[in-house]
């Protein structure tokens, strides 16, 4: 299975995204992302040929448009996705898809991480988003612990 990851963090952020990157890895998907606006089209592309879509906005981020034009995509194109969004974004784009939206704080990420579980036990979930919380819930769901298990080092 393939997974397409789109995120926005700062420089000394990367090992969220390596974080998220082995656990898909882990969990049997292949791992695709593109960097910067001119691999839009690629970008495009690669969202289409994946199973599933991760994508994760911090508030330290600069990618912010890039990641919502993908999510946008995914969302669109009934490609199962979970957005992770750093409560401290408080104005998102213009086009902003609101779909399967988790709001997370990362000093204390348990009520998102709460939320995940409620959404991946809903029985009425349709079967893209029941994939996208079975699957995509996990991998955000180690995400946000381990950011909690961080914070209490």
């Amino acid at each position: 299975m393939r997974a397409y990851l789109s995120y926005s963090i700062s420089n000394n952020e990367h090992y969220l995204a390596s974080i998220l990157s082995s656990s898909l890895w882990n969990n049997g998907f292949s791992v695709d992302s593109t960097h910067g606006k001119s691999e839009e089209y690629l970008a495009y592309l690669k969202i289409l040929n994946s199973n599933l879509f991760i994508g994760f906005l911090s508030a330290n981020g600069d990618n912010l448009d890039k990641v919502v034009y993908e999510h946008s995509v995914a969302v669109e194109k009934n490609i199962p996705s979970i957005l992770l969004i750093e409560d401290e974004i408080h104005q998102l784009p213009t086009g902003f898809v609101n779909h399967n939206i988790i709001y997370f704080n990362r000093h204390n990420p348990q009520p998102a991480i709460d939320l995940i579980t409620k959404n991946t036990k809903k029985k009425e979930n349709k079967p893209n988003n029941a994939f996208a919380w079975l699957f995509g819930g996990a991998i955000a769901t180690g995400l946000l612990s381990s950011m909690n298990k961080s914070k209490a080092s």
